[in-house]
């Protein structure tokens, strides 16, 4: 079951390389975008209030988890001062998912129920194709915005320190198996079920926090060289675009 996980984690990876390759056609990448953006919004809202309803102790911790709602509000929405940050933070949770279940799939697979593996599964996989069309197949990013991303990054730590010390959902079940809990409590290594010392784990949890930062203008910079020589894409399905396109039909 692990080494099934496994390859499907990197055929999922390696369909989405290909297809963001391959697809060229700007309309569709638009459409694509905005229809993971509506499916994965709708989705969550649903699940997550779910959840609040039957209190289950299942709340939006992760940082997967936030940037579903992150994904799908700024891309239904058209909000294009944050779109390099959703896009940048739904690439990372669907890399680091492979990634996780490459290195450690029996952690995965042991940590959820069968069906909510599988919707993991699937909701990941959107997020981790929602970002490659984001980042590499969409528009230029200026650098003049790529302090949210970091602001975001910084938010999402704190937030989850204080989930994990009980200031926020103080009933909030399975943090023990949440990778952004045990990052900001520096015992990051248990993750992958990796027994270390303090000091290393500590160490560990730090570099991948830098890892991150230095990742976020990474990829701004791939995206602005990718861009150079490229036309972004002027086709927006957005709310807001929308809205902008009747009031300039109305005023002429």
């Amino acid at each position: 079951m692990e080494y099934l996980y496994s390859f499907s984690l990197l055929l999922i990876l390696t369909i989405n390389v290909l297809t963001c390759i391959f697809v060229k056609a700007k309309k569709i990448i638009s459409i694509l975008i905005y229809l993971i953006a509506l499916i994965l919004l709708i989705w969550k809202i649903v699940e997550f209030s779910y959840y609040a309803y039957i209190q289950n102790g299942t709340y939006p911790i992760e940082i997967s988890h936030i940037s579903y709602f992150l994904y799908g509000s700024v891309f239904v929405l058209g909000i294009k001062k944050l779109y390099y940050t959703a896009g940048f933070f739904a690439l990372i949770s669907g890399i680091g998912y492979v990634f996780a279940g490459v290195v450690s799939p029996t952690s995965v697979i042991n940590s959820l129920p069968t069906y909510l593996f599988i919707m993991g599964l699937i909701s990941h996989s959107l997020l981790l194709f929602g970002g490659m069309l984001v980042i590499f197949n969409y528009q230029k990013y200026s650098y003049k915005n790529l302090y949210f991303p970091y602001i975001f990054l910084g938010f999402v730590l704190l937030f989850a320190y204080l989930v994990s010390i009980k200031v926020f959902y103080p009933l909030a079940s399975g943090l023990d198996n949440m990778f952004v809990i045990k990052l900001v409590k520096g015992n990051i290594l248990s993750y992958f079920n990796i027994t270390s010392s303090n000091e290393i784990n500590i160490f560990i949890s730090v570099l991948v926090v830098i890892i991150i930062c230095l990742l976020i203008f990474l990829f701004n910079f791939i995206n602005n060289k990718i861009y150079k020589k490229r036309e972004e894409n002027a086709y927006d399905f957005s709310i807001v675009s929308f809205i902008k396109q009747k009031i300039n039909k109305q005023q002429k």
